[in-house]
C-alpha cells in the first residue's frame, strides 16, 4: 500500500503516471499523490514553463522536451492559456520599450549636438560682430613681394582703400550664418514671413467671404395671383 506524503497533483498527466507508476508495482494507492511507493514524481511547473514559452523562441516541442512532459499536453496547456497570443504581445512589448529608448537616446544625442552646433553659431556671430568693430579691418591688404630667386615676403598693410575682397567673403560669410541660425533657431526669413503673413490674409478674407454668404442666405417666397393651372415648380 502506498503512503500519501503530499498534496495530490492537479494535473491530470501527473495523477495518471503515479497510478500506471503505483499498479506497475502490484499495488494500489490510496489517493494519486506526488510521492508515492516509486518514490517522489516531479509535477511540471506550468507557470515557469509558460513564462519560458513567452519571453524565449523556443518552440513547443524543444519546450515539452526540456521540461519532460508530453507534447500533446504541453500543446493543450498552451492553447487554453494562449501561449501564442501572450508572445505575441509579450514581443511587442519588448519591441515598444525597445523603440522608446533608442528613440529617447537619440534625441538627447541630437538634442546636445544641435546645442553644440548653437554654441558654435554664436561664437561665430561674435567673432564676426569684434570684426566689424574695427574701423580698419577691411582696409586691410595682404601685399606679397618677390625678392628673386625664389625669396617672397608677405605682409600686411592698411591702405586707405577697401579690400573689396574682403567684403565680399565677409558679406558671404555672413549670408551663410544667418542662414545657419534661422535653421538652427527655427526663425523664418524675410521670403518665409511674407508667405505666411499672405497666407494668414487670404485665410481671413475666405472667412469673411464665408460667414457673409452664411448671413446673407435667405428664404425667398414667391406669391403667383391668378390662374396656377399647368404651372410646374
Amino acid at each position: 500500500m502506498c503512503q500519501v506524503r503530499s498534496k495530490e497533483p492537479s494535473d491530470a498527466w501527473s495523477r495518471d503516471c503515479l497510478a500506471a507508476l503505483c499498479v506497475s508495482r502490484g499495488e494500489i494507492c490510496i489517493r494519486n499523490t506526488v510521492s508515492c511507493c516509486m518514490g517522489v514524481l516531479r509535477v511540471p511547473d506550468w507557470n515557469a514553463i509558460r513564462a519560458e514559452y513567452i519571453t524565449t523562441n523556443i518552440s513547443y516541442r524543444k519546450l515539452a522536451e526540456k521540461a519532460g512532459v508530453p507534447f500533446r499536453t504541453l500543446a493543450d496547456h498552451a492553447r487554453k492559456e494562449s501561449w501564442a497570443q501572450g508572445r505575441e504581445k509579450h514581443r511587442n512589448s519588448v519591441v515598444n520599450k525597445t523603440v522608446q529608448k533608442v528613440a529617447k537616446k537619440t534625441a538627447g544625442d541630437n538634442a546636445k549636438k544641435l546645442l553644440k552646433l548653437m554654441e558654435a553659431t554664436d561664437k561665430i556671430g561674435e567673432v564676426l560682430t569684434d570684426a566689424l568693430d574695427d574701423p580698419e579691418q577691411f582696409k586691410r591688404h595682404i601685399i606679397t613681394t618677390g625678392l628673386g630667386k625664389g625669396v617672397t615676403i608677405v605682409e600686411c598693410r592698411v591702405e586707405d582703400k577697401y579690400d573689396s575682397k574682403a567684403i565680399r567673403d565677409f558679406t558671404a560669410t555672413l549670408k551663410d550664418l544667418a542662414h545657419t541660425m534661422r535653421d538652427l533657431y527655427e526663425l523664418p526669413g524675410i521670403k518665409e514671413k511674407t508667405a505666411m503673413d499672405i497666407a494668414a490674409e487670404r485665410l481671413a478674407l475666405e472667412r469673411e467671404k464665408v460667414n457673409a454668404d452664411s448671413e446673407g442666405a435667405k428664404d425667398i417666397t414667391v406669391m403667383l395671383k391668378g390662374d396656377t393651372k399647368g404651372f410646374n415648380v
